[in-house]
């Protein structure tokens, strides 16, 4: 979807995410891992070639 290889995301902290924004998005997991409410967004993600696409994106509980 994004364009990218496994071999250039591991290791990586989400090269989806455009540089301006990656402290926003690290706060956000942050809160979530303390238990706080995190609401959907629409969010822009970095393709491999350069390009911006608009995601939507919201928190889905996890299942054991």
């Amino acid at each position: 979807m994004f364009g990218w290889t496994e071999p250039e995301v591991l290791g990586r902290f989400l090269p989806i995410v455009p540089e301006e924004r990656r402290q926003g998005v690290y706060d956000r997991i942050q809160s979530g891992l303390k238990g706080e409410i995190i609401s959907a967004l629409d969010v822009r993600r970095l393709r491999k070639d350069g390009s911006l696409s608009m995601s939507a994106c919201g928190p889905h509980p996890a299942r054991q």
